[in-house]
């Protein structure tokens, strides 16, 4: 309603292709997220896809960084671990 950005992506040949975000500004009234589980601070939905397959989704406060669960940053990326590199459990 005020002109803000509230989601962005990309497709190739008509399927997600890479990160699609969708944001909120956090302000009383503003569409949320989704409709639960979102932490707390959170002002940014990443979800990745390849070529429509969805990859993974994460949680974004105000400056861009992910967030746990409780709202707090991730913990700093351990030296040689691929920028792609996830969780597996």
């Amino acid at each position: 309603p005020g002109g803000e950005l509230f989601t962005r992506g990309t497709f190739t040949e008509g399927k997600l292709d890479g990160t699609f975000s969708r944001f909120t500004t956090g302000a009383p009234g503003s569409l949320p997220l989704r409709p639960c589980c979102v932490p707390p601070g959170a002002r940014e939905l990443r979800a990745r896809y390849q070529s429509g397959r969805f990859l993974e989704e994460y949680f974004c406060d105000e400056q861009g960084r992910a967030l746990c669960d409780d709202g707090t940053p991730w913990p700093e990326r351990p030296r040689g671990v691929p920028d792609d590199a996830v969780a597996n459990g």
